[in-house]
């Protein structure tokens, strides 16, 4: 089980292969389950629990995180 993740990056919990996000976003109510999927270094099986729609996170609930990205940015712009 991953935690969500968008169709752009992939699940941070391991290296998905490219075919592995496509999957996932081809899953839909209607068919939940994916096949087995086939890299060179596992085996993935694919079931759609919950869909979340898209959605921008208002500033204040990322603020924290761009704060720390822009210091970090400018820290290593400065060294």
């Amino acid at each position: 089980t991953t935690a969500p993740f968008a169709a752009a990056s992939g699940p941070e919990e391991f290296m998905a292969p490219p075919a592995f996000t496509k999957t996932a976003f081809r899953l839909n109510a209607d068919e939940p389950l994916a096949g087995p999927l086939v890299s060179p270094e596992a085996v993935y099986v694919i079931a759609l629990t919950k869909q979340i729609p898209s959605a921008i996170p208002s500033l204040e609930q990322i603020r924290r995180r761009v704060t720390s990205d822009f210091q970090e940015r400018e820290a290593v712009a400065l060294a």
